[in-house]
């Protein structure tokens, strides 16, 4: 039996309050479960298509990559109906050519 100092015994009823009015669940996993990892699995194989249509030299993959992730992050997710960027930050993206040119 281990004796708790009282101001550690406060933070832990602290947090545990915390977790409890936030409505916070924690849950443990597997490092790699097949069925939990669907979604990401899915994620990589369509970033991996974009890279093979974009990357014309094998070097020059790290120069790609903001463009590649940008054009997923910006493109439709029909499952969800919305984009990864708006589900992140709240909103849709803005694109340079449109600040550039208004009417588009």
């Amino acid at each position: 039996m281990a004796i708790v100092p009282p101001r550690q015994k406060e933070l832990s009823i602290c947090q545990r309050d915390q977790k409890r009015c936030n409505e916070i669940r924690h849950h443990n996993s597997a490092p790699y479960w097949l069925k939990a990892n669907t979604v990401v699995e899915i994620a990589n194989k369509n970033i991996k298509k974009i890279f093979q249509k974009m990357v014309v030299a094998y070097k020059d993959w790290h120069e790609i990559l903001p463009f590649a992730l940008h054009g997923y992050r910006t493109t439709m997710c029909t499952s969800i109906g919305a984009t990864p960027y708006s589900l992140v930050y709240g909103m849709e993206v803005v694109l340079p050519i449109k600040v550039e040119i208004p009417s588009l």
